[in-house]
């Protein structure tokens, strides 16, 4: 890891905190003020703007996804109160939290992805389908509980995204252990009983079967990367997410799709994410 991506490891694990930019030059062992011009000239914004930034796009993450009321998320994030955390996240989002929470689409340039990559160089375009197939019903549902630390945290120099929902996710791809190529249609939606659900569906496919004749009709953006589950699932956190920020993209609200495709080696998955937006 370079030295950003180290201080945002640091970052990413204290989120739920006040953690001072003073604390991380000591953490870091570097001065307060060099710290500051070399975050500055890496990433075009202070540290504090950025750890800011990172807590609000976190708290819209759970808005998005997951029941927690309102209150709780400020308060997992260490704003002092529910008008402060509001204020806040107007000011970066342009919208209330509730109103966020409600929206049918969310635009994604005022999100802060982690500074973090995995795939140095991938494919990203967008992809209009005309003529599309119907929605495929989402038949499958695992309950989440993501508990009151959804921050990353550090393992062996890379960074780890929430654990329950890690685990989760993982589980779901069991059932595709005897397939060559599928497609997982799903999405992350608040639930009644617990923080979150997963519902989602799989689709056996052919290996030459083109996504224009899976998908409804629409926009999405496409990207591929090649791996095993835990990399394609790493990849769709960091790196996926973060072109969707970079790009501007305005994230249409409903399912996702993935393509899956099986190499001769049988734990590395070519992967095609295909996600719906809206025309800007």
């Amino acid at each position: 890891m370079g030295l950003i991506q180290q201080l945002v490891a640091i970052i990413e694990g204290n989120l739920n905190s006040s953690l001072q930019v003073k604390e991380l030059a000591e953490r870091s062992g570097y001065s307060e003020r060099w710290l500051y011009s070399l975050f500055l000239e890496e990433t075009g914004m202070s540290v504090a703007q950025y750890i800011r930034r990172r807590k609000l796009t976190l708290a819209a993450l759970l808005l998005r996804h997951t029941s927690i009321p309102v209150t709780d998320i400020s308060l997992m994030y260490d704003f002092s109160s529910l008008q402060t955390f509001s204020r806040s996240f107007r000011q970066q989002f342009t919208v209330s939290p509730l109103q966020y929470r409600n929206a049918k689409a969310w635009d994604m340039q005022y999100a802060q992805p982690v500074l973090y990559r995995l795939a140095k160089d991938t494919e990203f375009k967008l992809m209009e389908i005309a003529e599309g197939n119907n929605l495929p019903a989402l038949q499958n549902k695992k309950c989440i509980r993501l508990g009151m630390d959804f921050i990353h945290t550090t393992k062996e120099g890379r960074l780890v995204y929430n654990r329950n929902l890690f685990q989760s996710m993982i589980s779901i791809y069991e059932p595709t252990y005897t397939m060559s190529d599928f497609m997982i249609s799903g999405e992350m939606v608040p639930a009644e009983y617990t923080d979150s659900e997963i519902i989602y569906t799989f689709t056996e496919i052919r290996k030459s079967t083109q996504p224009e004749k899976l998908l409804p009709d629409g926009l999405y953006t496409s990207q591929k990367f090649k791996g095993t589950y835990e990399q394609i699932f790493e990849f769709q956190i960091y790196d996926a997410m973060g072109s969707l920020c970079n790009n501007k993209c305005i994230l249409k609200k409903g399912p996702m799709y993935t393509l899956f495709h099986r190499t001769e080696n049988e734990d590395i998955m070519n992967a095609q994410f295909l996600i719906p937006c809206l025309k800007t």
